[in-house]
Order: structure tokens, then C-alpha cells, then sequence
């Protein structure tokens, strides 16, 4: 957050910028600044939360990994580490503002995958948890600030997600040069302007999961997403041509193949 501050300070009003900040917290090892778990309700007489990170300390090697800074509780933990990635993330707006960038910046906040109850996260009232394609695992908070460009106040309820990121922000700085080949993701943009609806996609998931606008299939289980987001009702046996069109795009996806690629970095001592 700092960093990104420092960044911002120094920038050129006539030169335009692309920040990527990826905060660790929250996210394990649960380590909090002591000031937060304060407060947080952190009482030192008391016991601390467990050690959720106890066998990745052990594979690791290093028995210290992640004991430090915990709370009484994981979830307080958790919270606290949030709190400390909201402060710097006001940090970050406030140079915006300051700078006079504020309206003709394009903000995007977003995370990647649910939350994990043994390490304090909460994705009630979502089913599932990350590392799983339920809509615990995949559907997840986002939200953008663009004075000038998006009417603010307003919640875009269209499948959208990382891939589209590319696509987005070239139109939104105005590129027109080359796009990859068989780009995944489409320019949002006009979407969260409001000036159109998106056609139905099929958004691969993994895992047999796939999901579009109003379907969302895990597997062999089909639910009406678009007013069951909760996943609460299997709709599958109502539905059998809409499971099997979807099987078959799955089948499409899962014959994909990436071109082979090695890493330049040196193998791991251990």
C-alpha cells in the first residue's frame, strides 16, 4: 500500500498509469498487526487461535512459520488482517484524490476465489468454499470507481470475470492496436456503462462445472443461478436438454489444450 502511494505521488498528470496491487492479507498464514487485533477485542491473557498453518510450516521446514501475530480467534485474526488491507487501500484512494486523479481513474477491486473457513473466511450465504465451483468458491466481491466514465451507485449482475480484465481496460484507455489470439474474455465495457446487455456466455469453471447468465451446472446438477444463486435447488431432471447442452460445452472445454511451456527458473533445493 505504501508502495503504491510512493507511486502514485510521483506521477505525472499528463501520463497515464497501471497500478496492480495484490495484497496478501487476508489470506494465510493468519498474521495480524497487534494495533488490529486490539482492535478486534485481542485480550493477551487469553489463549491464541489455533495454528491453522501448522502442517505447512512442518512441509516447510520452518516450525515458526505463521505463529506469530494471532489473535484469540481465527475469524478475529481474519478480521483484523482485513481491516489492514482496507486501511491501505484508503491510502491508495486518498492519493488518487489528492493528485487530482479521482475522475478519470479506473478503479477496480476484486478477489480471486471464496473464502476458507479454517482460515476465517465467511461466504454465507453462498454455498461452498474455495477450491470447489460453488458459487462459494467462485462468485466473489467486485467493484469499480470511474467517475467520469461509470454512473456510480449502480450493481452489474452479468457473468464477468478475470479473463475479461484485458479486453476491459484496452477499451477502456482507447487501444485499437492487436488483441491476442483466441482471447477468452470480451470488452465488458459497454456493460458497465449501461449501454448494452451482454449476449449468454458459457463461463468454464473447472471441475465439470460451467455456468452462464441464468444456468449454472456442477457436474451433474443443474440450478437456475439467475434466481438461485444459493444453489439451493437441483433443477436438473426439469431441464434435461439444457444438462446435456451444457455437458457438451464442458466436453469443448476440457479438449483444450494450451501450447507446452517450461520455466526458466532454477528447480527448488528441497
Amino acid at each position: 500500500g505504501q508502495e503504491a502511494v510512493r507511486w502514485i505521488q510521483h506521477s505525472k498528470s499528463e501520463s497515464p498509469f497501471f497500478l496492480y496491487v495484490n495484497f496478501n492479507a487476508p489470506h494465510s498464514p493468519l498474521q495480524a498487526k497487534p494495533e488490529d487485533l486490539e482492535a478486534y477485542g485481542f485480550d493477551p491473557d487469553k489463549e491464541q487461535s489455533p495454528h491453522t498453518d501448522a502442517s505447512l510450516a512442518k512441509s516447510e521446514g520452518d516450525p515458526e512459520y505463521g505463529k506469530k501475530g494471532r489473535g484469540n480467534t481465527v475469524r478475529q485474526t481474519y478480521a483484523a488482517m482485513t481491516a489492514a488491507m482496507d486501511r491501505q487501500i484508503g491510502n491508495i484512494l486518498n492519493a488518487i484524490d489528492r493528485k487530482g486523479f479521482r475522475e478519470n481513474t479506473l478503479i477496480i477491486f476484486h478477489s480471486d476465489n471464496g473464502g476458507t473457513p479454517k482460515h476465517g473466511g465467511s461466504n454465507t450465504p453462498l454455498r461452498g468454499n474455495k477450491f470447489t465451483t460453488w458459487e462459494g468458491g467462485v462468485r466473489v466481491a467486485a467493484m469499480m470507481r470511474w467517475p467520469a466514465q461509470l454512473k456510480g451507485g449502480r450493481r452489474v449482475d452479468h457473468v464477468m470475470g478475470y479473463i475479461d480484465m484485458w479486453p476491459t481496460l484496452a477499451a477502456a484507455v482507447g487501444y485499437a492496436g492487436p488483441h491476442p489470439k483466441k482471447l477468452d474474455g470480451i470488452n465488458m465495457l459497454p456493460v458497465l456503462k449501461g449501454e448494452k446487455q451482454p449476449s449468454d456466455r458459457y463461463f468454464q469453471l473447472g471441475q465439470g462445472s460451467l455456468v452462464t447468465q441464468n444456468w449454472k451446472l456442477v457436474r451433474n446438477r443443474l440450478f437456475a443461478i439467475a434466481t438461485d444463486p444459493c444453489e439451493t435447488t437441483d433443477v436438473a431432471a426439469q431441464n434435461p436438454q439444457i444438462v446435456a447442452a451444457l455437458k457438451a460445452r464442458v466436453a469443448e472445454f476440457e479438449k483444450l489444450e494450451g501450447p507446452a511451456c517450461t520455466t526458466s527458473l532454477p528447480k527448488p533445493e528441497h
